[in-house]
């Protein structure tokens, strides 16, 4: 269980990085898409 709430720990924080630094930048929902689909596959392939 430690291991998973640390993941899961690691996958809100990065989902709100997200958030503040698209808010910030674009409005398209389509960035937004992008942005997460790029940080789940550093998720998935371990480079975090």
């Amino acid at each position: 269980t430690v291991g998973i709430e640390g993941n899961n720990c690691k996958i809100r924080h990065r989902i709100r990085r997200g958030f503040r630094r698209s808010c910030n930048f674009s409005k398209k929902i389509e960035n937004h898409f992008k942005a997460f689909d790029l940080t789940f596959f550093y998720i998935n392939n371990g480079f975090i």
